[in-house]
């Protein structure tokens, strides 16, 4: 089983994919991530996934790639083993739910949840 990557504190979810990519999150880093999240302010406007990714390969040796695109519930994750989500409302945990149930090869889904103020 592949590892997953840490998750993202807004609507968004990452997956730990087989085979185009192993993160994913369309969100951007915004000046308020600088202060829960371990963003710099140099890293305003960048996507969170592609920051991230980059990090993990630099430590690790890794090739990771990045998709800086949101999770919808049009494309099913069939090709994911672990999926973490650090989502801070339910209509972003539905989303999480329909891609990981039905016809998804997912075998965990840890939902690592944020609130407004927290996480």
């Amino acid at each position: 089983m592949k590892p997953a990557l840490p998750a993202s504190s807004d609507d968004r979810a990452w997956a730990s994919r087989r085979s185009a990519r192993d993160g994913q999150d369309g969100d951007v880093i915004s000046p308020t991530d600088c202060v829960r999240q371990p963003f710099s302010r140099s890293e305003v406007g960048l996507y969170k996934a592609v920051v991230f990714v980059n990090r993990l390969n630099l430590f690790w040796n890794l090739g990771w790639k990045a998709a800086p695109e949101h999770l919808t519930r049009k494309e099913p994750l069939d090709r994911v083993d672990v999926v973490i989500g650090c989502v801070d409302t339910r209509a972003a945990r539905a989303v999480i739910r329909e891609c990981t149930s039905r016809w998804s090869t997912v075998s965990y889904w840890l939902d690592i949840g944020n609130n407004a103020d927290t996480g």
